[in-house]
């Protein structure tokens, strides 16, 4: 059965919503309506190449980072944040397709010549189940997009509390993350994720690949955490 036969007859038995405001999408495939697609706020074009603020971040967050250049495409907020959430609660392929296209727009094909993609992993909370694979479903997407080969579970770790709940203080607490590195990284990684907060998650797995062996490290997510007081403080 093919994916968008499939698409149809489930919508006959579960309509379609869209997932940000709960109306009716376009099409059956459709996670967004119209409108909600319009309203995604993209970051502006002028964005800092360390920490992917909107310009003048003020003093970098990431200017002593493990990761050369920092992408992202949308501010965390709005449509964009439904986006988020819905492809953590679900991995959904039609949702990473649609999300991993805001990145592509964001990046030339030459920024990424001769780069892998790597997924930042899915962390297991203590005593259970590894949590939906939604950075995997993304990175993914972003491979077909860009012809960049995809690599998966060379990095593993672990959360001992939930990153998204968890206050800025703790998130970025030394060794929060532990990440490991399965052999040999690729020396030019992309690193793949679907929202850039404090930078922590990225900065365990840059850490680990540089420790490896990686000599060039690109973070890219679907959408920043904006720190609006950061930049008021720049000006």
């Amino acid at each position: 059965m093919s994916s968008r036969l499939g698409d149809f007859l489930a919508s006959l038995i579960v309509p379609p919503i869209c997932c940000s405001c709960g109306a009716e999408p376009a099409g059956s495939s459709d996670v967004l309506c119209r409108r909600c697609s319009n309203l995604i706020p993209l970051l502006p074009a002028a964005i800092c190449d360390r920490c992917a603020q909107p310009l003048p971040c003020g003093v970098c967050p990431a200017e002593v980072s493990a990761w050369d250049r920092a992408y992202s495409a949308c501010e965390h907020r709005g449509a964009a944040k439904a986006l988020v959430l819905n492809l953590k609660a679900t991995a959904s392929k039609r949702t990473a397709e649609l999300m991993a296209a805001e990145i592509a727009g964001r990046l030339e094909p030459k920024q990424l010549s001769g780069f892998a993609i790597l997924p930042v992993p899915a962390r297991r909370q203590q005593d259970s189940a590894p949590a939906c694979d939604h950075a995997g479903a993304l990175a993914g997407a972003l491979s077909v997009l860009t012809g960049r080969p995809l690599i998966s579970g060379l990095l593993s770790g672990g959360s001992s509390a939930r990153q998204a709940t968890a206050r800025r203080a703790v998130r970025l607490s030394h060794n929060r993350f532990k990440m490991v590195v399965a052999g040999r990284p690729p020396l030019r990684c992309v690193l793949v994720d679907d929202v850039h907060t404090t930078g922590a998650t990225f900065e365990a797995c840059a850490s680990a690949l540089r420790s490896a062996g990686a000599q060039q490290i690109v973070c890219v997510s679907f959408a920043r955490a904006v720190d609006r007081g950061r930049m008021a403080a720049a000006w």
